[in-house]
């Protein structure tokens, strides 16, 4: 966990999944997703090494895809 990151579950099945919010200018480490991990984004914008992703995208990253996310306002 960092500083601006709030993370909220949603279900207990499998590996479960969660609602992530992090504030703007949140930094975080680069990491591995076990499993892959799936990104809907809701409201601001997403963006990491990979590109910028606004309002409406759906992005899914493979298992043991690495990416690090950069700061901007996303949900």
């Amino acid at each position: 966990m960092v500083p601006g990151l709030t993370v909220m579950p949603l279900m207990r099945q499998g590996l479960g999944s969660t609602l992530v919010r992090w504030a703007p200018q949140t930094y975080f480490n680069p990491h591995r997703h076990f499993g892959g991990e799936e990104i809907f984004v809701v409201d601001g914008v997403f963006e990491d090494e990979h590109g910028r992703y606004p309002v409406g995208s759906w992005i899914r990253s493979p298992h043991m895809s690495m990416h690090r996310k950069r700061p901007a306002m996303a949900y």
